[in-house]
């Protein structure tokens, strides 16, 4: 069935949004291909007028490319839903494609990923092992129901209980093995995307800089308008991206420190160095540095929410690692922050209202990540000595730079600015670069504990 997308995702009911709506990367290549499509019609119209018809046909031609190239983005073909829900142990793409439609599920709002093409790029790009995946206790299961079982959790903070009608077969044990080889695997393989990439994005940020510049000159607030010459011009516009800190809330570390019902309590020392007064919660704090097309440009972390912006800058060496990014190079780019940093060559405060409001798109990098992974939200389900908390929030924001890659996101589409696609940001492969040492991630961290004694089935965890 054939269908023209013209709407907003958000406009749509839930249940028809993944194959009827458009996304921000959708309405992104529509505005390039309408504006390079109108461009083409107006030079054919000039040269028919200069009666130069071999160029106007060529030029008609390269408009009828462009304008087909438009029709593959709006133009989709929906399938029927089928009358039969299967029942399979096992479950994939397929299977899992055939239930939802069943039930009027969206895709995205079991996986938040939007359709299953997403999800296959994802198994590919990421290089999930073919075959059987053998897990803790000798566990077997297949990579398309293990990226599922992930993705769901992640989605919303489910009891394990609550996974069983929609993994028949799988217990509560099976899938937090799954869910445990799936962090390992994304960290071990490809964690160096977000913590040591920085040379992957050298060729983007003279486009960053750009799209941050015409966005200061174009704001919907006339008094906020900023008008800078571009980089390469004496007292050039130089800002590519903006820095800040996040904070993630889990619940209170507490428990007994070695078992049994008259064990001691754990010591107040523990709770107090994850305690911030400042948000009066406990939680750990993460550095991003963002890029005008939505995507990390680098992330250090974790610390303690009682640490503030400037330990984090300090121990992550950032503008160590980025001056040594800019060597050589004739224009010296910047990050931009808040009040909490301060000005010299690799950073830059101040600028104005029209700067601070440009500077909120980091703002909402966070907001997605609890938005795509609502298991970060709810701090009571994060408990720092029954589950990997740090894994867990790590590839969360990893995975909503993979989300970007294939969706946009707010932050592109307001600056203008398009991602690279999935493909291209996973075209080192895995483990392509090393961890940096000032990550927790580098040792040996991988999660060996018996995490099948120490909870209850009716627990969040």
């Amino acid at each position: 069935m054939i269908f023209i997308r013209t709407k907003a995702r958000r406009y749509l009911p839930d249940t028809i949004r993944d194959t009827h709506g458009l996304n921000a990367l959708d309405r992104l290549k529509i505005r390039e291909k309408t504006s390079i499509i109108s461009s083409l019609l107006k030079w054919a119209a000039f040269m028919k007028s200069k009666n130069q018809m071999k160029r106007y046909v060529l030029i008609k031609s390269m408009a009828a490319m462009e304008l087909s190239e438009l029709l593959r983005i709006i133009v989709v073909d929906v399938p029927e839903r089928p009358r039969l829900r299967p029942y399979i142990r096992g479950q994939t793409f397929e299977s899992m494609s055939i239930h939802l439609r069943m039930i009027d599920v969206a895709v995205s709002t079991r996986f938040r990923f939007q359709s299953f093409t997403q999800l296959r790029r994802l198994l590919a790009g990421f290089r999930f092992p073919t075959g059987k995946i053998t897990l803790k206790h000798g566990y077997k299961i297949e990579a398309e129901e293990l990226i599922m079982i992930s993705l769901t959790r992640l989605s919303f903070p489910y009891r394990w209980s609550d996974l069983y009608e929609r993994f028949p077969g799988r217990k509560r044990w099976f899938m937090k093995a799954a869910f445990y080889w799936f962090l390992d695997f994304m960290i071990v393989n490809w964690g160096y995307l977000l913590l040591n990439n920085m040379d992957y994005w050298k060729p983007y940020l003279a486009q960053s800089c750009e799209a941050i510049r015409v966005k200061l000159m174009n704001l919907n607030w006339v008094n906020w308008r900023q008008y800078h010459p571009p980089a390469h011009e004496p007292g050039g516009f130089r800002f590519c991206g903006f820095i800040d800190n996040t904070m993630f809330a889990f619940s209170r570390p507490g428990g007994n420190t070695d078992g049994g019902s008259a064990a001691p309590r754990v010591p107040k020392e523990i709770q107090q160095a994850w305690w911030t007064g400042w948000k009066k919660f406990h939680g750990m704090k993460w550095q991003t540095v963002i890029l005008a097309n939505g995507m990390d440009l680098n992330v250090f972390g974790p610390l303690s929410a009682r640490k503030n912006d400037l330990t984090s800058l300090e121990k992550s060496n950032f503008e160590d690692q980025f001056t040594a990014l800019q060597a050589g190079n004739d224009i010296k780019y910047k990050i931009h922050g808040d009040s909490a940093y301060y000005d010299n060559k690799n950073l830059g405060t101040g600028g104005g209202r029209g700067m601070a409001s440009v500077r909120e798109t980091v703002e909402w990098t966070y907001k997605d990540d609890k938005g795509l992974w609502k298991y970060l939200d709810y701090k009571h389900v994060l408990k720092l000595r029954n589950q990997p908390v740090a894994k867990i929030m790590f590839v969360c924001m990893l995975l909503r730079n993979a989300y970007v890659t294939m969706n946009g996101s707010q932050v592109s589409e307001y600056l203008i600015s398009l991602p690279p696609s999935f493909e291209h940001w996973v075209s080192q492969g895995p483990s392509a670069r090393p961890l940096p040492n000032n990550s927790i991630f580098s040792n040996d961290f991988i999660y060996d504990s018996d995490d099948d004694s120490s909870e209850d089935e009716d627990e969040f965890d």
